[in-house]
């Protein structure tokens, strides 16, 4: 992986002076696709379900790359048998309102940082 700095000056030309002005150094992170190793397994509270029972997913994805994606965004797909539960869906344990349409969730992650990103929700059958 490459890193790049860089920052931004201004100049303000006085009559007989200049004062410069410079901002702090942006760096950002080169990397190749080949660079990312992103894994991510999905699995369901049950094998068998009644209809009107409820089936809890659970999806892991774990980034094993060495640097924190930014704006991810996760799309699942509902079976047409199923209702999404609303308030259900929890990422790092935290509450989050996916859109739901056309037969799948999608929520943009704000980051997906190094190590295991826990997303779960329930529909029911």
């Amino acid at each position: 992986m490459k890193r790049i700095n860089t920052k931004a000056t201004l100049n303000l030309q006085l009559l007989d002076d200049s004062i410069d002005f410079s901002s702090n150094k942006s760096e950002v992170a080169i990397i190749n696709k080949e660079d990312l190793d992103i894994r991510i397994a999905k699995t369901a509270s049950t094998q068998v379900a009644i209809v009107g029972s409820k089936i809890d997913y659970l999806i892991l994805i774990e980034n094993h790359s060495i640097v924190t994606l930014a704006n991810v965004n996760f799309e699942d797909e509902l079976a047409d048998e199923t209702t999404f539960v609303e308030g259900s869906f929890f990422v790092d344990d935290k509450e989050f309102s996916p859109v739901v349409s056309y037969g799948r969730l999608e929520l943009m992650l704000p980051k997906l940082s190094p190590g295991t990103t826990t997303i779960a929700y329930t529909v029911i059958c």
